[in-house]
Parts: C-alpha cells; sequence; structure tokens
C-alpha cells in the first residue's frame, strides 16, 4: 500500500517533506529487522533516499542505552 501512494507522491502528507514522512520513516527504513525486504518497493526505497538526503537527517542510529539524543528516557 505504501509502494503504491508513493508511486504517485514524493512524500507521504503532501508533495513536501512532513512530520509523517520522519514519523513513518523510523519505522519503514528498518523493516528488513521485521523480516520485510523494502528492497521489492522500489517507490519506498526512493522514498527513503529522499528522507535520508533531507537537511539535518541523522543517518546514524544508537541503541537506545548509548543514543546521546535519548536522554536516557528507557
Amino acid at each position: 500500500m505504501l509502494d503504491r501512494w508513493l508511486s504517485e507522491h514524493q512524500f507521504l502528507a503532501i508533495d513536501h517533506y512532513t512530520i509523517a514522512d520522519i514519523s513513518v520513516f523510523a519505522y519503514v527504513h528498518l523493516a528488513y529487522e521485521a523480516g520485510l525486504t523494502p528492497n521489492d518497493y522500489v517507490n519506498v526505497q526512493r522514498w527513503i533516499s529522499d528522507v535520508q538526503s533531507q537537511p539535518r537527517h541523522l543517518n546514524k542510529i544508537y541503541p537506545y542505552s548509548i543514543d546521546e539524543h535519548s536522554f536516557e528516557e528507557l
């Protein structure tokens, strides 16, 4: 469903980057960890790349225990 939506839209809510993209990206770019194969979805892969190219995108992921941005909330 996501791939189909992205075949006609650059981003999720409207045709520019929004909090919707940030929220969904947090899970979709790690879908392989759940055994899903996002590489099978060309439009999702394009969207992931578009999100990662946004200014100030944090591309490095840390476990919560050492994430300098988590403030030890877990």
